[in-house]
């Protein structure tokens, strides 16, 4: 019994939990997508709508949708999800997170915001928590 408690005490200690882990991850990436987003709106060709989508679609894992804005700047919504588990044994944990989120640009700076995720496709799927960025 005093072995069993001394563990649980000990795997406690260790480190952030899980939850913090698995919602730093989704942020993070959030923020890498910004980085890019803002890079391609930085760089695109005025009247070349086709190929600014395609440069968000290939440089934005998880793309699911690129609308035409206003000022010619698209806004991209993009679903992110991560997997987060512990070794540990018996006391191993998992998390899933997610969020979906779009990112706009106004001639001068990207930015970003948690949307409602489809209610079809990979972001309809089951996680532990949806996660709101920034």
């Amino acid at each position: 019994m005093v072995l069993a408690s001394c563990a649980l005490l000990l795997s406690s200690c260790g480190g952030a939990p899980i939850e913090d882990t698995a919602r730093s991850n989704i942020r993070a990436k959030a923020d890498d997508a910004l980085k890019r987003y803002g890079h391609i709106m930085e760089n695109a060709e005025p009247g070349s709508p086709d190929v600014t989508r395609q440069r968000l679609e290939e440089s934005m894992p998880g793309v699911y949708s690129v609308t035409s804005a206003s000022e010619n700047y698209p806004t991209a919504e993009i679903y992110l999800r991560d997997h987060v588990t512990t070794s540990g044994g018996f006391w191993g944990e998992q998390r899933t997170v997610s969020s979906c989120v779009r990112y706009s640009y106004d001639g001068k700076a990207a930015s970003m915001r948690s949307v409602e995720c489809p209610s079809s496709g990979p972001p309809a799927e089951f996680t532990d928590e949806r996660v709101t960025v920034p």
